[in-house]
């Protein structure tokens, strides 16, 4: 809660004052146009205005500057992201274990995040091709138009699945069999969590889903090698691939 100090700059209840927008640059070091984007982006709350001109900021928000480029440039997290993790925080909970599960379930982007023209101009998928996939789930961007790179890779196989002669008809079997693979793997996440304090299940379900990912890939493949092996030869009919 913030109350007056002096005539016009707020402090908080132990008597800190609150910042000027310049102390606030020199405190963190970053640019009061990132500061305002920051805001903008809803990854920091609304200063405190006394006048049209004059805004303050509380003392901890160099603290939550600080937080948030360390989310961006050690981790790679999008602003989307970061806002989702600072609410976290104010809620008390320990963003340790909330980061390290994040990376696991999200690779932070390596590439500009492109929009539907730029994904057509990468992939080489027509837009109708693109809206077909994203109505199967054969494409699902995490957020809506906008494609990171593991969209570029997907779509790239796609267009090459179709330039080999198959349909998007052909794929649309992924999406409703993974899905209930997912279901199965949550299952088993929350039969083991139930119980578990926050941060342990955050811990705990992080390590469940490499796993996860590393025995289905593992089945897959051995699945393709052992039907391999059992074929005479690539177009032996009596052994189906």
């Amino acid at each position: 809660m913030a109350r007056k100090s002096g005539p016009n700059r707020p402090q908080t209840d132990d008597g800190t004052p609150y910042l000027k927008m310049k102390e606030l640059v020199e405190a963190t070091g970053v640019p009061w146009s990132t500061i305002q984007h920051y805001i903008k982006q809803g990854v920091l709350p609304q200063p405190t205005k006394t006048s049209p001109n004059m805004a303050y900021y509380p003392p901890d928000f160099a603290d939550r500057i600080n937080t948030i480029r360390r989310l961006q440039t050690e981790h790679g997290f999008s602003l989307s992201v970061i806002e989702k993790l600072m609410r976290e925080r104010d809620m008390g909970i320990d963003l340790e274990p909330l980061i390290s599960l994040r990376q696991i379930l999200f690779t932070p982007s390596k590439s500009q995040e492109l929009d539907l023209k730029g994904f057509i101009e990468a992939t080489g998928l027509k837009r109708d091709q693109v809206k077909a996939c994203l109505e199967s789930g054969i494409l699902s961007p995490m957020n809506d138009n906008v494609f990171d790179e593991e969209d570029v890779a997907a779509g790239i196989i796609i267009h090459k699945f179709l330039e080999l002669g198959l349909a998007l008809d052909d794929l649309a079997f992924y999406p409703p069999l993974l899905t209930e693979v997912v279901k199965r793997e949550m299952g088993m996440r929350e039969r083991l969590t139930e119980s578990m304090p926050y941060g342990e299940d955050a811990e705990v379900t992080a390590e469940l889903t490499q796993g996860a990912r590393g025995i289905s890939s593992y089945v897959h493949n051995r699945i393709l090698q052992s039907r391999a092996m059992k074929r005479k030869g690539l177009k032996d009919r009596n052994n189906k691939f």
